[in-house]
């Protein structure tokens, strides 16, 4: 029997009721069980009490999941304030290791919304710790509903520019003419400078990046702003990168047999 791909999800540290919980939210298990061929493990955020090397050799692919923390802004050379917070070092501390390791061995990687803003830090990019402060770009941040269909709905356009997310919408035949492709936003940091090798994929309308690849490194890795796990099954333009994803997993997988 051919086994399923193991995909990792990275976890978040919250504190509750005198304790420390590691969670995932439910919609990045349920995308990896409705659009991959995969099995979803949560990779806890534990530091040196792990072996993240271990966790990275039994991997087919990893998530770098979204989250209400934000990268500390030590990793980037910015001072922390009250206004940027709620910060999750613990999650930083193996996210960072993650991605060295991963990156290094070829690991197909997905990182959404935090885990996105992990990687622009990681490639040595900067960010905006709130975008809505800069004059120049708009408010990011999640809408103002009181449900989370309309929360996590998309709301606001960018532009696909070359590469492989156009290549998967333009093989499904969902790339319009114009590449404006609607998608959600939930985000206070943001990109404010890439870091080199990288390949812009999608541009919001004040230019903000929403999307950007690696392909100079050896392996899968696609990293979004937004939010392709919210009804991804549903969602075309968030399916495409999902079943991109599985495809890239499934191939490591194979070479390991």
């Amino acid at each position: 029997m051919i086994r399923a791909p193991l995909i990792g999800l990275s976890s978040c540290v919250t504190h509750r009721n005198g304790g420390d919980y590691h969670e995932v939210k439910n919609q990045y298990h349920d995308a990896v069980l409705t659009c991959t061929s995969g099995l979803a493990l949560s990779v806890p955020s534990l530091g040196q009490k792990m072996d993240i090397q271990a966790y990275v050799d039994s991997l087919d692919g990893l998530v770098l999941t979204g989250s209400l923390s934000n990268v500390h802004p030590s990793r980037y050379g910015e001072m922390p304030t009250e206004k940027a917070e709620p910060f999750d070092e613990q999650r930083d501390e193996v996210t960072f290791q993650l991605l060295e390791l991963s990156i290094a061995a070829g690991l197909p990687t997905l990182c959404i919304c935090r885990g996105f803003q992990e990687a622009v830090v990681y490639f040595g990019g900067t960010l905006h710790p709130m975008v809505h402060e800069v004059s120049e770009l708009n408010d990011h941040r999640r809408p103002d509903l009181p449900d989370l269909a309309g929360q996590f709905g998309l709301n606001h356009s960018v532009e696909v520019l070359e590469g492989y997310w156009a290549d998967w919408l333009a093989k499904e035949g969902i790339l319009p003419e114009n590449r404006q492709i609607m998608i959600n936003s939930l985000h206070l940091q943001g990109v404010k400078t890439m870091g080199p090798n990288l390949h812009i994929e999608a541009r919001a309308s004040d230019g903000l990046v929403e999307a950007f690849s690696a392909p100079n490194l050896p392996g899968f890795f696609w990293a979004a702003q937004f939010h392709p796990e919210w009804d991804a099954a549903n969602v075309p333009q968030y399916r495409v990168i999902w079943e991109a994803f599985s495809r890239a997993a499934e191939s490591r997988r194979d070479k390991r047999k």
